[in-house]
């Protein structure tokens, strides 16, 4: 960098950034965890209670992922920006971020996944899910590539940003980190994308500084990257929480006999619940099978198993409810959105 230009920075930078600063920090008091909190605690009796605990214990152990990678950034000494548990909305795109980190070199859009077991890459980039009991396997599961997740949020954040005229030549890059200790993450037959893209917590600050030595020469200014944090934090678009997705199907009453005004026993709303969700589970494997086949993927690249059962659990009826299910985007809402409710919902 020149010397007049180092002067011109001097005179225009009012902010100082010399070590981690955190503007936004949702690592104590997770909105959803309060709200799932609150459900569990309801005497409403209409409430799908498997349902609020599943979700409530997934969102804990995400949150104590998120914890430990709070830890890693705030001690890295990386002079940067650290925005928590960001939401962001655009034109027909919603984003939820883990970590939006900003720099003097880049934009780091970092998603944190806590998984149970093992993953393993292929040399496609595809995500397996292995867990083990000693030697043997005992479960193993294609999982939705979480770097692909990251990069579909990365350029959500790059449209928002540029439209908003905010960034001009910052680069945004995205990155995952596996925040279960007990993980071994297998890269050996992996794209060398994935592998430089892709770490254990262990390895998040070496990620980072990795990527500010490929860019010496990029220094953005700290009032600027202020700015950019500010707006984007002062601009949150946080999807409101719906209780609707918790409460118990009525559908299952759909054939009761108004005419008698008699109620079907409860063995009989079980039975057909489960008659039901066994037909929806057949159609939805069918589904994906025949989208795989005609798109050339895999199955789990239209919807993982994790996916599916959660499509079970909620059954979602709306638009607005299935694009909250995990795994399922804009993109999927809009692709082929209206034939899973056509299923889930037994219209087909």
């Amino acid at each position: 960098m020149s010397f007049i230009r180092r002067i011109v920075n001097k005179i225009m930078d009012t902010e100082d950034l010399k070590s981690p600063i955190i503007l936004q920090n949702r690592t104590e008091e997770s909105i959803l965890i309060k709200e799932l909190e609150l459900l569990k605690s309801s005497s409403d009796q209409n409430l799908d209670r498997s349902l609020i605990e599943e979700h409530l214990k997934l969102a804990q152990i995400g949150l104590s992922g998120e914890k430990n990678v709070m830890y890693e950034l705030k001690h890295s000494f990386i002079p940067m920006i650290i925005l928590h548990d960001v939401e962001i909305s655009i034109d027909d795109y919603h984003a939820q971020y883990d970590f939006i980190i900003l720099t003097h070199q880049f934009i780091f859009v970092l998603e944190v996944k806590k998984f149970v077991g093992n993953i393993i890459v292929s040399d496609g980039g595809d995500f397996t899910r292995v867990v083990k009991k000693g030697t043997r396997t005992v479960f193993r599961e294609g999982v939705y590539s979480p770097l692909r997740q990251a990069k579909r949020q990365r350029d959500i954040l790059n449209k928002y940003l540029r439209e908003h005229n905010l960034i001009n030549k910052t680069e945004i890059i995205s990155g995952v980190t596996f925040a279960n200790e007990r993980n071994e993450i297998d890269l050996t037959n992996a794209p060398e994308e994935v592998k430089s893209m892709i770490c254990k917590i262990d390895g998040l600050v070496s990620l980072l500084e990795k990527e500010q030595r490929k860019l010496p020469d990029r220094n953005v200014l700290p009032a600027y990257l202020f700015k950019t944090a500010y707006f984007i934090l002062n601009n949150q678009t946080r999807k409101p929480f719906s209780k609707q997705r918790y409460l118990i199907k009525t559908e299952i009453n759909s054939n009761i006999n108004t005419s008698t005004n008699t109620t079907p026993t409860p063995t009989a709303l079980i039975k057909k619940t489960v008659g039901s969700n066994e037909l929806i589970e057949q159609k939805l494997r069918e589904f994906r099978k025949k989208h795989a086949k005609e798109k050339g993927y895999k199955a789990f690249h239209i919807f993982s198993d994790a996916t599916l059962n959660e499509l079970l659990l909620t059954k979602p009826v709306n638009k607005a409810e299935l694009i909250r299910i995990k795994g399922i985007g804009n993109q999927k809402v809009n692709d082929f959105g209206d034939e899973l409710l056509n299923i889930i919902n037994l219209k087909y």
